[in-house]
């Protein structure tokens, strides 16, 4: 079986004098939590038609965790800064990119509400490509991703359950922003699409949009996963905690409720192969492929599923050939980082 080597974190020397400690990880993996889940409601609120200026609920849930996890990242410089030579030291290892975040995220927001204030509210994928939700996004990721940045540094190859679950609520969270401005290529997200069986052109385009899905859905998914198991040895729950809550936060939006145990069931899935196989070309095949098959019988018992056999077979013949892409691609720079002098 093939294994990925775990890797150690190279760059000791950019580490600052302050290690985040678990309690700060949490948090502002928490906090993140926040305003991660109000731009979903946000999302709600677009689908539903709620949403008519800047100043709404939606966005006051979405902003509120963003001051929120703000004031945390500069009261924990700030408690530093009496023991340091200066604020750079300050900062805790893993949290320069998300001060940075939320600079640009502040930026961002100040922007989006001059651009609806200009253009109006989008709507539907316009939405989604607004260049002040992009740099939201941008900035989003960088705030959520501390936890994980801190743990990746710290000297733990196999941490337990307890100690890694707030890089794993923070590598879910990036999971989710990622899922979220790439709805427009995901099969979860529009799943209805899946039950409507369309003719003509139109059928065609959507039933092509969602193999789009599957294929960018998996690269995503999987490119985390497979990195995540490179540096550590996943402890036995980790995967199923990710896959739930990455599955509820995309179909909350759209009130799916019937494919959240989804996540849970191929969470456990991934869990298993993980700890009988490692972190393998099976557990890397497998895992997508499991996913789409629950996802689509979910759909056939509940409404029914419009692809026909040519299209949902060959739909998980490409979620299983991605995911053993991803595997080398993350094998073959696990060897690269290996033999870098």
């Amino acid at each position: 079986m093939t294994q990925i080597k775990l890797s150690q974190p190279t760059n000791a020397s950019r580490v600052s004098v302050f290690a985040a400690s678990r309690k700060f990880d949490w948090v502002i993996a928490l906090f993140s939590l926040w305003f991660v889940s109000g731009l979903h409601l946000d999302e709600w609120a677009h689908h539903h038609e709620q949403v008519e200026t800047f100043f709404t609920l939606w966005h006051g849930v979405l902003y509120s965790g963003f001051v929120v996890t703000a004031l945390a990242l500069v009261i924990g410089v700030w408690r530093n800064r009496a023991q340091s030579t200066s604020w750079q030291a300050a900062i805790p290892t893993g949290y320069s990119l998300s001060l940075v975040g939320a600079a640009l995220f502040m930026f961002g927001g100040m922007a989006d509400g001059v651009w609806h204030t200009l253009l109006g509210i989008e709507v539907d994928v316009e939405a989604l490509l607004s260049p002040p939700h992009l740099l939201l996004a941008f900035g989003g990721a960088l705030i959520v991703t501390g936890p994980l940045r801190a743990a990746w540094v710290r000297n733990e190859n196999t941490p337990t359950l307890a100690q890694l679950l707030p890089a794993i609520l923070s590598a879910t969270l990036l999971l989710s922003l990622m899922a979220f401005f790439t709805q427009y290529a995901s099969v979860l997200a529009l799943a209805a699409n899946l039950q409507r069986a369309i003719p003509g052109d139109l059928g065609e385009a959507i039933r092509s949009q969602g193999i789009a899905g599957v294929l960018v859905q998996t690269a995503v998914l999987m490119g985390l996963m497979l990195a995540l198991a490179r540096r550590w040895r996943m402890p036995f729950g980790s995967w199923t905690m990710l896959l739930t809550l990455h599955v509820l936060l995309v179909v909350a939006p759209h009130e799916n409720w019937n494919l959240i145990p989804i996540g849970l069931v191929v969470g456990l899935l991934a869990d298993v192969l993980m700890h009988t196989t490692g972190a393998s070309r099976l557990f890397a095949v497998i895992t997508p492929i499991a996913f789409f098959v629950a996802l689509f019988a979910t759909l056939a018992l509940s409404g029914g599923f419009s692809w026909g056999v040519p299209f949902w077979s060959g739909a998980l013949v490409l979620a299983g050939t991605v995911g053993w892409l991803m595997h080398w691609l993350s094998s073959l720079a696990t060897i690269q980082a290996s033999n870098a002098p």
